[in-house]
């Protein structure tokens, strides 16, 4: 069995205008991805990340500072509907900018992988 996900769901967020950061993270961090591992058994794992303000310089006001990585570990489409039966049952929160700064889902699909130690293998040679 292959331990590199199907795919990822890489979905981009900002804390809203009246939130701060932390009520922000403590709600991704405590309640939504604890919710969506519970209710959306195609997900085997969220990895977030904030945005390097070094990095941006001046841009970072505008930018999506926080990323969400969703590793999928059945086909996209059996997740989509598993997301979307899950939909009633996860707890939003005024602490995610839906207004002013969007968030931004992207699904990208397994090709490849590789390491220090190992050959590049392929999508087609994991799932072998």
């Amino acid at each position: 069995m292959s331990t590199s996900p199907t795919a990822i769901m890489v979905t981009f967020s900002a804390p809203s205008a009246t939130a701060t950061e932390e009520d922000f993270n403590e709600w991704y961090d405590r309640h939504h991805v604890p919710e969506i591992l519970e209710h959306v058994s195609g997900i085997a794992r969220v990895t977030r990340y904030q945005l390097d303000q070094a990095q941006m310089g001046s841009q970072v006001d505008d930018a999506l500072p926080y990323a969400a990585i969703y590793e999928f570990d059945k086909p996209v489409d059996e997740v989509l509907r598993e997301f979307a039966a899950a939909q009633p049952k996860l707890t939003m929160s005024d602490t995610l900018d839906t207004s002013e700064r969007v968030p931004v889902t992207r699904i990208y699909e397994f090709l490849g992988a590789a390491s220090r130690t190992s050959e590049i293998s392929s999508a087609a040679s994991v799932r072998r």
